[in-house]
Order: structure tokens, then sequence, then C-alpha cells
């Protein structure tokens, strides 16, 4: 009974009563929050658009339209080691991409690619990108 006593009281104040700097990062996101959202909305919309264009122009790759987040998780022909598939590629170019394996069994034959880089960082990963897969 004395300890759940204690624990009261420091729960009372861990959830009463939010650090002074959290309280003025709530106000500033109730203020200014919904402006901020709908530009970084707007910027991811334009780079999912920018990684499908990309994407679907390298042969043997089909993609999937991207529904949420900022992947995309095309499907490579023939692929059947994406661990050693991102590894190689890494090695090469220097463009990271997650291997499909990593998202279970299902995910084999697959790669994951966040475009959620600035498009100055994600338009030359996704051509090179292409010109490893044009060399396939």
């Amino acid at each position: 009974e004395r300890m759940i006593a204690l624990m009261s009281k420091v729960a009372e104040f861990v959830i009463c009563s939010p650090p002074a700097m959290i309280q003025q990062a709530a106000i500033v996101a109730l203020r200014d929050g919904e402006p901020f959202i709908r530009e970084l909305r707007d910027n991811y919309a334009k780079r999912r658009r920018v990684a499908i264009e990309k994407l679907s122009g390298i042969a043997g790759l089909s993609l999937p339209e991207p529904q949420g987040a900022f992947y995309a998780f095309p499907q490579i022909e023939g692929l059947r080691d994406s661990m050693t598939f991102t590894k190689q590629l890494l090695k090469e170019t220097r463009v990271g991409l997650g291997p499909g394996i990593a998202f279970g069994r299902y995910g084999e034959g697959h790669v994951r690619i966040s475009y959620a880089s600035s498009e100055s960082v994600l338009v030359p990963a996704l051509d090179r990108f292409a010109e490893f897969m044009s060399h396939r």
C-alpha cells in the first residue's frame, strides 16, 4: 500500500504536468501546425509522383501503387535473394534499399524504397538504381 501511494504521487506529476517546453510546443503545433502539415503532405505527394514515374520506367520491375506512408515496394522480376541484391546495389551504387525479405517471406523478390528524402537525394538515387537494373 505504501509503495502504491508513492507511485500515485509520481504518476500525478508525470501525467498531469507536462514539462513547460512540451506545453510551448503544443501551443505552436495547434496555432501553426496545419500549414506545416499541408506543406509536408504536398512535398510527400510530389516525391511519390517522382518515385512512381522513375520506377515505372525500369524494365523488369512491377510497382503496385503506394497507398500510404512514404515507401514503394516494387517486385523485381526473377529476384530470389533480395538481401544479396540490396547489398550489391549498396556496394556498387551507394543506394540503400530495404530487402523485401526483411518484411516477411512474402516480401522476397521485392525491395522497399523510401521517398521521404529530398528530391535532390531521391532523383539521383533512383537514376543510379535504374542504371544498376539496366545491367542486371
